[in-house]
């Protein structure tokens, strides 16, 4: 999942830019597909706390356009809203 926001974040022209949304966005929803398919499984053998999913394999980021133009304000968010806390 790093390779296509790490493309992301590298381009800088705008018709580039979206194709590399584009595909951010297909590898996060096959991402969470296959996170929610786990959950799923999960549950079916009788496990019902998912912790370790979530420490594993937490959800992946997801673009938020804050302004209409999406090459001036694009950001990485949790699911929530709230934006990823810097690593040191």
């Amino acid at each position: 999942m790093a390779e296509p926001r790490q493309a992301l974040e590298r381009v800088i022209d705008g018709a580039a830019r979206a194709a590399a949304l584009a595909s951010y966005r297909e590898a996060r929803a096959r991402a969470l597909d296959a996170r929610h398919t786990l959950i799923i499984q999960r549950e079916a053998i009788g496990l019902r706390n998912h912790r370790i999913v979530d420490q594993q394999f937490p959800e992946p980021l997801a673009f938020v356009q804050p302004s209409k133009n999406f090459l001036d304000g694009a950001e990485l968010t949790r699911q929530g809203g709230s934006t990823p806390a810097a690593t040191p």
